[in-house]
């Protein structure tokens, strides 16, 4: 791998494994820009509305055409991308101009200097991501990070054979209108004693958006879990070690990115509603850039399996219909 610390100027390569998540569409949009002549979708190619599409590629439309100095983000690309529907890849290679449009997942790691995997199955997260820690690339997983706690620290701990940096994250880590909310609740609101986390679709695969906001104000010291709902809503309480509670829901029906938390401090309260996909996503990229370059990973394993624990827990009693105990 070469050097790509923040002393050298040779642009960074980003290989991207997957895009069934639709994650794919707006990083590699935010680092390559997309034509002008190629219109950003509003469903995918198997018909699947998706309302983020037209939420970032505003963004990123408004954010070009105002002469924006970090959106398209400079100094890396995606240059390579694997995808399993050919239709995908070909639109994004049209699109945002990639170089290589591979035929495996693997072969997406063969001359790039860090990877991101953005399949949708966790199952499949392992596999791709030990292409990529193997040949001592930089990876980020999207989330959820794994289909098991223990798959997941067998990513970390493959990353920590090789020194490589890798990490995982809920987009919404990066939102910047929650990163001045908590800012405002940590100045304004006295100790914080409880938070309330509306997200829309279902927990399975999106719980670690809710849990992850959660986290911003109240950190992950969760004592117990508890989960009711049914196929269109959930709903999650977790208590914390010290008596505070939290209590985070999934609507099923609400396919669009309708993001809030309501955060109940000693003194007062607020009210944060997510404006918009696309400056969260635009952040995201650009810290995974940073990370490749020689910068220290913004979550730790740690933490990660944590947050992934929580939500693991959150299931676990949905289908059990008990109280799940933290250690």
């Amino acid at each position: 791998m070469p050097d790509m610390t923040s002393d050298s100027g040779a642009e960074l390569r980003i290989g991207i494994i997957g895009t069934d998540n639709t994650h794919a569409y707006p990083f590699t949009a935010f680092l390559n820009g997309w034509a002008l002549d190629a219109p950003i979708p509003a469903v995918l190619p198997d018909g699947t509305p998706v309302a983020d599409m037209y939420l970032w590629g505003t963004y990123l439309r408004q954010q070009t055409e105002a002469g924006a100095t970090d959106v398209p983000i400079s100094g890396a690309r995606v240059t390579s991308l694997w995808s399993a529907d050919p239709r995908e890849a070909a639109l994004l290679g049209r699109a945002c101009g990639i170089e290589n449009l591979c035929e495996t997942a693997e072969s997406v790691c063969a001359a790039v200097d860090a990877v991101m995997v953005l399949s949708e199955r966790p199952e499949t997260h392992a596999a791709y991501a030990a292409m990529a820690l193997e040949r001592g690339l930089p990876t980020f997983v999207d989330k959820p990070l794994a289909d098991s706690l223990d798959a997941g620290r067998e990513i970390f701990e493959l990353a920590e054979r090789h020194g490589v940096p890798c990490y995982t994250g809920s987009a919404l880590r990066w939102a910047p209108d929650l990163i001045a909310a908590r800012e405002y609740v940590r100045t304004r609101l006295g100790a914080v004693r409880a938070v309330h986390v509306p997200c829309p679709l279902e927990l399975e695969l999106y719980g670690i958006h809710a849990v992850e906001m959660v986290n911003l104000f109240m950190g992950c010291d969760v004592a117990t879990v508890r989960a009711i709902g049914g196929t269109e809503r959930q709903v999650v309480l977790l208590e914390y070690a010290d008596g505070r509670t939290a209590v985070f829901e999934h609507l099923g029906f609400v396919t669009w990115p309708a993001y809030s938390a309501c955060v109940y401090g000693d003194r007062w309260e607020h009210r944060v509603v997510l404006d918009g996909v696309g400056p969260a996503m635009a952040a995201t990229v650009r810290a995974f850039v940073e990370v490749a370059r020689g910068a220290t990973v913004p979550v730790c394993p740690p933490e990660s399996l944590r947050l992934n624990e929580i939500v693991f827990a959150a299931r676990e009693s949905l289908r059990s219909g008990k109280v799940v105990s933290l250690a």
